[in-house]
């Protein structure tokens, strides 16, 4: 029995609780606007998750898609405002955003990854010439980051310079071992 009685009780309390935040809504976007933030004020709709999961997308219907994008009439003023400013719907003026779940593309690893040349980057870094070094493993990463993202041509593009840059920095140790063996040689001769 008094569940009976407080049942209309409820329900006005809770359409004055949904106004009051409909008018604070309204109030946070108008002070955006004038800070310059907004160019219009928009007005934002979630969608039905009941429906955006429930049905296929082929179950709605194109009116209730179109619906979504045109502001629609707004509600009758309700007699028991308790105070509170009628709520009105949009404005000619305002812009409509219809807030969608996000779409995330998962990116599947190539079948025949291309060689990321990673020990000989790290040799060619310790052990020849440490600037080529640190770049032929800068690229030889970005290889596999390709390699694993499916990204054929830039997997192809980073492995040869990888290539490039180790064989450089291999020629440019070697070259440098060499002359440092022929300047031992020859000052060890000039001192006997």
């Amino acid at each position: 029995m008094q569940t009976t009685t407080h049942l209309p009780m409820l329900t006005a309390f809770i359409s004055r609780l949904q106004r009051r935040l409909n008018q604070k809504t309204r109030i946070r976007l108008i002070r955006a606007q004038s800070k310059g933030k907004f160019n219009q004020n928009p007005i934002f709709r979630v969608m039905d998750p009941s429906q955006s999961f429930s049905q296929p997308p082929g179950a709605w219907d194109s009116s209730e898609k179109s619906a979504m994008l045109h502001p629609s009439a707004p509600p009758p003023a309700d007699q028991d405002s308790a105070g509170y400013p009628p709520s009105s719907g949009p404005y000619s003026g305002e812009a409509v955003v219809a807030v969608q779940p996000a779409v995330f593309e998962i990116a599947t690893p190539l079948a025949s990854s291309l060689p990321d040349y990673l020990g000989y980057s790290i040799f060619t870094m310790l052990c020849c010439c440490f600037p080529l070094g640190i770049a032929a493993l800068i690229f030889s990463c970005s290889t596999r980051n390709a390699n694993f993202s499916g990204q054929r041509e830039l997997a192809e593009k980073n492995s040869k310079m990888t290539l490039i840059l180790n064989h450089a920095s291999l020629g440019v140790g070697l070259v440098f071992i060499v002359l440092l063996i022929i300047v031992n040689v020859l000052t060890s001769l000039h001192k006997s």
